[in-house]
Protein backbone atom coordinates (compact mmCIF):
# COMPACT_ATOMS: atom_id res chain seq x y z
CA UNK A 1 0.00 0.00 0.00
CA UNK A 2 1.60 3.20 -0.85
CA UNK A 3 2.33 5.70 1.91
CA UNK A 4 1.57 9.12 -0.23
CA UNK A 5 -1.11 10.87 0.38
CA UNK A 6 -3.51 12.38 -2.18
CA UNK A 7 -5.24 15.62 -2.11
CA UNK A 8 -7.81 16.01 -4.54
CA UNK A 9 -8.96 19.93 -5.15
CA UNK A 10 -12.60 20.26 -6.20
CA UNK A 11 -13.11 23.82 -7.52
CA UNK A 12 -14.52 25.06 -10.92
CA UNK A 13 -11.95 27.98 -10.55
CA UNK A 14 -8.94 26.51 -12.95
CA UNK A 15 -7.21 29.90 -11.86
CA UNK A 16 -7.94 28.91 -7.61
CA UNK A 17 -6.79 25.25 -9.05
CA UNK A 18 -3.30 26.32 -10.37
CA UNK A 19 -2.69 28.24 -7.34
CA UNK A 20 -3.93 25.81 -4.83
CA UNK A 21 -1.61 23.01 -7.11
CA UNK A 22 1.38 25.47 -6.47
CA UNK A 23 1.25 25.74 -3.32
CA UNK A 24 0.82 22.03 -2.53
CA UNK A 25 3.78 21.57 -4.76
CA UNK A 26 5.96 23.93 -3.15
CA UNK A 27 5.22 22.91 0.26
CA UNK A 28 7.56 20.01 -0.53
CA UNK A 29 4.92 17.53 1.15
CA UNK A 30 5.30 14.82 -1.71
CA UNK A 31 1.45 14.56 -1.89
CA UNK A 32 -0.56 13.39 -5.16
CA UNK A 33 -2.81 16.05 -5.96
CA UNK A 34 -5.93 15.55 -8.37
CA UNK A 35 -8.07 18.54 -9.38
CA UNK A 36 -11.35 18.26 -10.46
CA UNK A 37 -13.43 21.43 -11.97
CA UNK A 38 -16.56 19.42 -11.53
CA UNK A 39 -17.99 18.49 -8.29
CA UNK A 40 -20.18 15.68 -9.93
CA UNK A 41 -16.97 14.19 -11.56
CA UNK A 42 -15.01 13.89 -8.57
CA UNK A 43 -18.18 12.95 -6.61
CA UNK A 44 -18.39 9.77 -9.73
CA UNK A 45 -14.72 8.86 -9.33
CA UNK A 46 -15.09 8.86 -5.32
CA UNK A 47 -18.16 6.52 -5.52
CA UNK A 48 -16.35 4.26 -8.43
CA UNK A 49 -13.54 3.76 -6.14
CA UNK A 50 -14.96 4.14 -3.08
CA UNK A 51 -12.96 0.84 -1.63
CA UNK A 52 -9.70 1.51 -3.41
CA UNK A 53 -7.04 3.03 -0.52
CA UNK A 54 -4.86 3.69 -3.61
CA UNK A 55 -7.00 5.68 -5.22
CA UNK A 56 -9.26 7.99 -2.83
CA UNK A 57 -8.01 10.93 -1.60
CA UNK A 58 -6.74 11.45 2.04
CA UNK A 59 -8.21 15.25 2.06
CA UNK A 60 -10.68 17.01 -0.02
CA UNK A 61 -10.35 21.05 -0.20
CA UNK A 62 -13.97 21.58 -1.86
CA UNK A 63 -15.48 25.02 -2.93
CA UNK A 64 -18.93 26.26 -2.10
CA UNK A 65 -19.97 28.27 -4.58
CA UNK A 66 -20.00 26.38 -8.14
CA UNK A 67 -22.51 25.59 -11.45
CA UNK A 68 -24.61 22.84 -11.24
CA UNK A 69 -23.22 21.33 -8.55
CA UNK A 70 -21.99 22.99 -5.43
CA UNK A 71 -20.01 22.13 -2.42
CA UNK A 72 -23.21 22.17 -0.28
CA UNK A 73 -25.28 19.21 -3.39
CA UNK A 74 -21.60 17.56 -3.41
CA UNK A 75 -21.54 17.31 0.69
CA UNK A 76 -25.04 15.86 0.46
CA UNK A 77 -24.28 13.42 -2.33
CA UNK A 78 -21.35 12.20 -0.77
CA UNK A 79 -22.73 11.58 2.71
CA UNK A 80 -25.01 8.74 0.51
CA UNK A 81 -22.05 6.80 -0.86
CA UNK A 82 -20.77 3.34 0.45
CA UNK A 83 -17.12 4.44 1.76
CA UNK A 84 -15.39 2.59 4.85
CA UNK A 85 -15.11 4.75 7.64
CA UNK A 86 -11.38 4.13 7.66
CA UNK A 87 -11.03 5.15 3.97
CA UNK A 88 -13.07 8.20 4.22
CA UNK A 89 -11.10 11.71 3.70
CA UNK A 90 -10.65 14.92 6.05
CA UNK A 91 -13.54 17.82 3.75
CA UNK A 92 -11.78 21.09 4.10
CA UNK A 93 -14.23 23.72 2.43
CA UNK A 94 -11.95 26.05 0.77
CA UNK A 95 -14.10 29.13 0.04
CA UNK A 96 -13.93 32.50 -0.98
CA UNK A 97 -17.11 32.92 0.69
CA UNK A 98 -17.03 35.48 4.08
CA UNK A 99 -20.47 34.88 5.35
CA UNK A 100 -20.39 33.64 8.88
CA UNK A 101 -23.71 31.53 7.76
CA UNK A 102 -21.43 29.27 5.26
CA UNK A 103 -19.31 28.54 8.40
CA UNK A 104 -22.18 27.56 10.67
CA UNK A 105 -23.62 25.57 7.90
CA UNK A 106 -20.42 24.05 7.39
CA UNK A 107 -20.45 22.98 11.13
CA UNK A 108 -23.56 21.35 10.74
CA UNK A 109 -21.69 18.40 8.09
CA UNK A 110 -20.12 16.14 10.17
CA UNK A 111 -18.53 15.50 6.89
CA UNK A 112 -16.89 18.70 6.71
CA UNK A 113 -13.26 18.51 8.98
CA UNK A 114 -12.57 22.40 8.44
CA UNK A 115 -13.66 25.56 7.07
CA UNK A 116 -10.75 28.19 5.41
CA UNK A 117 -10.93 31.02 3.41
CA UNK A 118 -9.09 31.19 0.02
CA UNK A 119 -6.12 31.48 -0.13
CA UNK A 120 -4.81 28.08 0.59
CA UNK A 121 -1.24 29.46 1.82
CA UNK A 122 1.52 27.21 2.72
CA UNK A 123 1.16 27.77 6.39
CA UNK A 124 -2.00 26.64 6.59
CA UNK A 125 -1.55 23.52 4.40
CA UNK A 126 1.12 22.76 6.81
CA UNK A 127 -1.25 23.33 9.98
CA UNK A 128 -3.80 20.56 8.31
CA UNK A 129 -1.28 18.50 6.53
CA UNK A 130 -0.19 18.08 10.36
CA UNK A 131 -3.29 17.37 11.45
CA UNK A 132 -5.13 15.35 8.85
CA UNK A 133 -2.14 13.36 7.62
CA UNK A 134 -1.10 12.57 11.07
CA UNK A 135 -4.20 11.55 12.53
CA UNK A 136 -4.25 9.31 9.70
CA UNK A 137 -1.32 7.62 10.79
CA UNK A 138 -2.33 7.17 14.27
Amino acid sequence: MSDTKKIMLIDDDEVNNFICEETIRESDLGVEITTYTSAEKALRFIQANNTDPLKLPDLIFLDINMPIMNGWDFIRAYRELTIPDDLRPAIIMLTSSLFEKDKDRAKQYEEIADFITKPLTTERLYTIAEKYFNEMAG
